[in-house]
């Protein structure tokens, strides 16, 4: 597996990303079987979901948060807007649950933005992933895997990892059920979660700070390409919460 992190100009609210995508891939010359990651902040730049902190009045509610995890009032007050599930915290984090995924403070960022600003994760990460996997496809003739990607982290582990808001042109999941083992027995519960784990070899390549490289091509990839629309590929990524095995402890 081969995974290039590509350098783009610095995107700024409104800019048209679709067309710094296409002219990227162009001159990528992409192939039929690659997987394409684009992290979720430049599509939220693209949706001018930047927001000024001292634009925003804290509710009460919002106060009560600050004061417990330690957080800009304004912050708590976007969380709170967000809709989420409010899961408990540390000092300086809220643990949410927003659309399936487990993240700190609803994926509101305060990193890679202007000072005093904070931004929001994109309204549909499975729309953009629809629109760029159309748009390569009728462009370039090309059917690649596109992957909407951010950071999270993981209970008991140190650190982030990348996981994939949306997905589309591939099955995400590898079911390994039923299949033999190294010893002949039936394996009975793994799946592989190929899209998260590649969102995370993408994030690794791309940094997390000032690389400005928020996309990747990953080459050599056995995914399975599929024309399902991402809303149906991104649902197969979510567990069941009666299969889940951290469901009793969140």
């Amino acid at each position: 597996m081969l995974v290039t992190a590509i350098s783009t100009p610095k995107i700024k609210p409104g800019d048209d990303v679709l067309a710094i995508l296409l002219r990227i891939f162009r001159r990528a010359h992409l192939r039929t079987g690659e997987v394409i990651t684009v992290t979720s902040k430049i599509l939220s730049y693209a949706e001018n979901r930047l927001v000024r902190l001292s634009s925003i009045t804290p509710s009460q509610r919002a106060l009560r948060l600050c004061r417990t995890y330690h957080l800009d009032p304004s912050l708590a007050e976007l969380i709170i807007r967000e809709q989420v599930r409010l899961l408990g915290g540390v000092a300086g984090a809220i643990l949410t649950e927003s659309r399936s995924v487990l993240v700190a403070n609803a994926g509101i960022d305060l990193s890679n933005t202007p000072k005093g600003y904070a931004i929001l994760w994109p309204h549909s990460p499975h729309k953009w992933a629809d629109i760029i996997y159309r748009t390569i496809l009728k462009k370039t003739r090309k059917k690649v895997g596109i992957i909407i990607t951010d950071s999270v982290c993981f209970p008991r582990r140190r650190g982030t990892y990348g996981i994939a808001l949306a997905i589309a042109g591939f099955e995400g999941i590898r079911d390994e059920r039923g299949k033999p083992d190294l010893f002949g027995k039936t394996m009975r519960l793994t799946t592989v979660n190929i899209a998260d784990t590649l969102a995370t070899a993408a994030n690794l390549s791309c940094g997390e700070r000032n690389e400005r490289k928020p996309i990747a091509i990953i080459q050599g990839v056995p995914v399975k390409l599929s024309s399902k629309r991402s809303a149906v590929l991104t649902k197969q990524l979510v567990i069941r919460r009666s299969q889940d095995l951290f469901n009793a402890i969140i």
